[in-house]
């Protein structure tokens, strides 16, 4: 059984299936298109993995042919702004909050220097971001572990019924981690 959705998008909200990975290969687009026309501080690759549902095989790959000096897993996180959620989980990720730097997963407690850097730069620039916890895991967190180890930080886009086919994002979201990634990549990393 396949269910048919339309995408719908209005000012404020995009609803469609299979967000989870379309809304991050947006970002990435979008980064390289603000690259084309200015060049970067740092170099960077960016990279679009497989099967990270699955094992993160792709990261897994990626990481062990390049010597990357920082990551950034783009992502999603599931939100918890959704009616009837209990109480203790209710209004910790919300739409339109701003991206989530998200601290600790099920494999991954991001680096302290690596979280206040990202921090500071999204303060410094004045974007709103949330901080999460979550069960499940990203790209970043095998790339965390491969080789030597490198810092590595997952940052999400909230989205509501996450892996279903009426999955909800905020556009503002999308735009603010955009900057932020650009504003991390402008960044020196020497810092860290």
């Amino acid at each position: 059984i396949v269910f048919q959705k339309e995408f719908y998008t209005n000012d404020d909200l995009i609803i469609s299936r299979g967000l989870d990975d379309r809304v991050g290969v947006y970002i990435l687009t979008k980064i390289l298109d603000y690259f084309k026309e200015k060049k970067p501080y740092n170099n960077i690759i960016l990279a679009f993995t497989v099967e990270e549902e699955i094992g993160l095989r792709g990261a897994s790959v990626l990481a062990n042919n390049f010597n990357p000096d920082f990551v950034i897993a783009i992502d999603s996180m599931s939100s918890t702004d959704i009616y009837n959620t209990p109480s203790i989980y209710k209004n910790s990720i919300n739409l339109g909050f701003g991206p989530v730097i998200r601290k600790v997963d099920a494999r991954m407690i991001v680096n302290e220097d690596v979280f206040d850097f990202v921090k500071n730069i999204a303060n410094k620039s004045k974007i709103p971001y949330q901080i999460g916890v979550s069960g499940g895991s990203t790209d970043a967190s095998i790339i965390e572990i491969s080789n030597k180890g490198y810092k590595s930080v997952p940052l999400c886009v909230p989205i509501r019924y996450t892996h279903s086919t009426v999955e909800i994002c905020s556009i503002k979201d999308i735009e603010n981690l955009i900057s932020l990634s650009i504003e991390i990549i402008q960044n020196k990393l020497e810092l860290l």
